[in-house]
């Protein structure tokens, strides 16, 4: 009888033995209390609003932290993220969309990639066997959906990728006998149109066969007045315009006919720019451009059929401006400030002579500084009219989103992102979280030690709960007595 209870309670020992060597856990107030992650995108440069649905459910962004991401149109949650490569080779020089997917341009042309809007998983990759250009190039792309053909001219180099597989078409080399540095770019229905720069001499137009990416010929313009610091810009409508930030003269050529510049003063247009280290030149849309004077004063210009230019609009105060369109009507969208924390949005339609088509105002604190891009997508109503949506990335890294009514949606303050140094400190803790350092004891205590005091400390806090409760019990059983007792009273 006595072996017997012996062997009883040694295999009761051996099972629990086995158990507690097997035994592996956290209590519930330890999860997640000495561990937490926070995700960041970083600033953003790029944007690129989903229009699967008829408002856009998702905003596709890239970042100056090599970050490819989807965020949540409703709460600015990461849906999804793809981290390049660190440094130049993970670089994002362009985003573009294409039927359901987005392309990425990285590491100076050299890499592109075609990514799945809905998962962010990769569809395909491609490296360019391109030389990589120097620091001060400038990428030129074009989408052809037609061809379902991506067009890339980067430096000396013009080359065209499959958007189907991915495989590259053709590459080729361009004549770089005379120093010029190829920076634009102009296509149609079957020619590439390559601009490249000699400073202070001409501008060379190289034409391209789109199938076959021969060089069929070369043709120079004189333009004495071109440096690298010029600011130039190709227009859909086959124009290319200048504006020579020494001299404050515009020139424009039509493509690829074209074999003189016309030339224009920036007084012609009734324009004064008192500095030249601001002026910036931007394509819209059509024949428009904007031209920044300076960082609060925008003009729009329009080219004619000639390529002369005219004043659009003189926007004075504003900071930023973008463009878009709703269904076949082209917008421009401006920014400029209304007060301390308040920001005056207005759109403009470059179909109608320039009728607003919104006027409204957004509250951004200015805590954040000044807007310094605009990503809008704007929307036909059905009722009638336009809507709208706003991303905006600000001076301190943050991007908000606005919708309708001009209220802040949602913000993410990506300003952590760019982390450059770090400090640990030791704040004073409260009496609870104290209870839990002191729950694991010393390296000292033994196992009897700490188990006990676990087990007190539980018993505590089950104490403070029933006690919590109770209370809660009965100032809700007088709150109902008080409320019978008034019912009674007043019946």
């Amino acid at each position: 009888m006595a072996a017997s209870t012996a062997e009883s309670m040694l295999e009761k020992f051996i099972l629990i033995s086995f158990i507690i060597q097997l035994s592996l856990a956290l209590y519930a107030d330890q999860v997640g209390k000495f561990d937490w992650n926070q995700k960041y995108i970083g600033k953003v440069k790029y944007a690129h609003f989903d229009q699967s649905g008829h408002t856009g459910k998702r905003v596709i962004v890239a970042t100056e932290k090599n970050v490819l991401a989807a965020l949540n149109a409703q709460s600015g949650a990461i849906l999804w993220r793809q981290i390049f490569e660190k440094g130049v080779s993970g670089n994002i020089d362009e985003l573009l969309s294409y039927d359901n997917d987005i392309i990425t341009i990285s590491g100076r042309g050299s890499m592109i990639r075609s990514w799945s809007m809905a998962t962010g998983g990769l569809h395909w990759e491609t490296s360019a066997q391109v030389t990589l250009p120097p620091t001060s190039y400038k990428l030129q792309l074009f989408l052809s959906s037609e061809s379902k053909t991506l067009v890339v001219l980067m430096s000396e180099q013009i080359y065209a990728v499959s958007l189907t597989s991915g495989k590259v078409k053709w590459i080729t080399n361009l004549s770089n006998t005379n120093a010029v540095s190829y920076k634009y770019m102009h296509i149609d229905a079957d020619h590439a149109y390559a601009i490249g720069i000699t400073d202070g001499s001409h501008v060379t137009v190289a034409t391209v066969n789109l199938e076959t990416g021969k060089v069929t010929s070369q043709d120079s313009v004189a333009a004495s007045w071109i440096t690298p610091s010029t600011e130039c810009e190709v227009l859909t409508t086959a124009k290319f315009v200048c504006f020579d930030t020494r001299m404050k003269h515009f020139y424009s050529l039509l493509l690829p006919e074209g074999r003189v510049f016309l030339a224009s003063t920036l007084s012609d247009l009734a324009l004064h720019a008192t500095t030249t280290k601001d002026v910036m030149l931007a394509q819209l849309q059509g024949d428009t451009v904007a031209l920044r004077l300076t960082p609060t004063h925008h003009a729009l210009i329009r080219l004619d059929a000639a390529g002369a230019v005219h004043l659009t609009k003189d926007l004075r105060q504003v900071m930023v401006v973008g463009t878009t369109s709703a269904g076949n009507t082209p917008l421009v969208l401006t920014l400029s400030r209304s007060s301390t924390d308040t920001l005056k949005l207005m759109a403009y339609n470059l179909n109608n002579d320039m009728a607003v088509e919104i006027e409204d105002l957004i509250n951004l604190p200015s805590n954040h500084g000044s807007p310094e891009k605009l990503f809008p997508y704007t929307f036909i109503r059905r009722e009638s009219g336009f809507g709208y949506k706003l991303l905006i990335s600000s001076e301190d890294h943050s991007a908000a989103f606005f919708s309708q009514a001009g209220d802040i949606s949602w913000v993410r303050e990506e300003a952590l992102a760019s982390i450059v140094s770090v400090e640990m400190a030791d704040l004073p803790v409260s009496e609870i979280q104290a209870k839990f350092e002191e729950e694991f004891g010393s390296e000292h205590d033994d196992i009897v030690t700490m188990f006990n005091r676990r087990i007190t400390t539980q018993l505590s806090e089950l104490q403070l709960y029933i006690s919590e409760t109770l209370d809660r019990f009965l100032d809700n059983s007088k709150l109902t007595a008080y409320e019978k007792k008034k019912e009674g009273t007043c019946t």
